[in-house]
């Protein structure tokens, strides 16, 4: 569901995708992982997150602290999830259409 990339040791599948490199736009082949069910996904994608990767544990510890929808997507993306240059933007876009903030109301 998330796209995260898998290791070989992990299960996934090579498909391929759009990275942004150099100023570019590059079509590339890439190993994703891949679950059995939306449940398991969602669950590594969560512990993804909070955990960060094998090589940076903190890498999205400045997601998991903020505390707003536009800090975590700016987060996101200056931690080095996706390679979109405007991914930041996007989510907030996406958040403002459907007004998904409204979810963040305590």
């Amino acid at each position: 569901m998330f796209g995260v990339k898998a290791t070989k040791a992990q299960a996934g599948q090579e498909m391929t995708t759009q990275e942004y490199v150099n100023g570019k736009w590059k079509v590339v082949t890439a190993r994703f992982r891949s679950y059995s069910d939306d449940y398991a996904s969602m669950r590594d994608h969560a512990q993804l997150l909070a955990h960060g990767t094998t090589w940076n544990q903190r890498q999205y510890a400045q997601v998991i602290a903020a505390r707003d929808y536009k800090t975590a997507a700016s987060a996101l993306q200056s931690s080095g999830y996706a390679t979109d240059p405007g991914y930041a933007q996007k989510i907030i876009q996406v958040v403002e259409k459907y007004d998904l903030d409204n979810y963040d109301a305590n």
